[in-house]
């Protein structure tokens, strides 16, 4: 399939990925995600995280949007995307049940950005979470 294909083809892939997803056709949408993107989306860190991003949001395929999380993070080109994407992964996998993989990646965006005050309560949200749970790979099942 051809992507980015300059702004008329883009604008229109927008569109028709907001009608996926506002007819309640998700998986669709979170399948048709590459084509609102540029050519060389598969380098760039940042398209692999907002694809995972949408999963999430969605509620859909979150098992594939780990992955593709995992290969933002290390895509990243730079301490701040790759503090965005390990966010992404860490909630993704929050959803998930893997709350001790999720607290590693939190803690590894905190070390990259110590003074991040949204990373510092995203930490806090995570072990309030898996205290309340008592089982830290119990799935989750809440929107963060």
């Amino acid at each position: 399939a051809k992507y980015f294909d300059g702004q008329w083809n883009y604008s229109r892939n927008q569109a028709a990925l907001n009608m996926l997803i506002y007819t309640g056709m998700k998986e669709q949408a979170v399948k048709f995600y590459p084509t609102t993107l540029r050519n060389d989306w598969k380098d760039r860190s940042m398209s692999w995280n907002n694809w995972a991003w949408l999963s999430y949001e969605l509620g859909v395929k979150l098992e594939l949007a780990e992955e593709r999380a995992q290969t933002g993070v290390e895509l990243a080109d730079n301490p701040k995307r790759k503090v965005a994407v390990l966010d992404t992964l860490a909630q993704i996998q929050m959803r998930l049940g893997k709350g001790d993989e999720a607290l590693r990646n939190i803690e590894s965006a905190i070390e990259l950005d110590p003074t991040n005050s949204y990373l510092i309560r995203q930490k806090r949200k995570f072990n309030d979470i898996l205290d309340m749970q008592g089982e830290p790979d119990k799935p989750v099942g809440v929107h963060l």
